[in-house]
């Protein structure tokens, strides 16, 4: 890993899978989406984190994807 827990190795992959999509009446959608144990570690390391959190995760999930669409 690298020094910066928030960096992303150039060789470091993880798995992400849309298990579902849920549309919304409101024209949203929700999706249900199951990570590796890598990224979890990853990702807990990155936010300081000493267990997962499903919040903290949506909210940096909402963020990306609202930025890159």
């Amino acid at each position: 890993m690298s020094s910066n827990p928030g960096e992303k190795t150039p060789n470091q992959l993880w798995r992400f899978e849309v298990v579902s999509v849920v549309d919304n009446p409101d024209g949203t959608a929700m999706l249900n989406i199951d990570v590796d144990d890598d990224f979890i570690e990853w990702f807990k390391e990155w936010q300081g984190l000493k267990r997962w959190s499903q919040k903290r995760f949506q909210k940096v999930m909402i963020e990306a994807l609202t930025k890159e669409l």
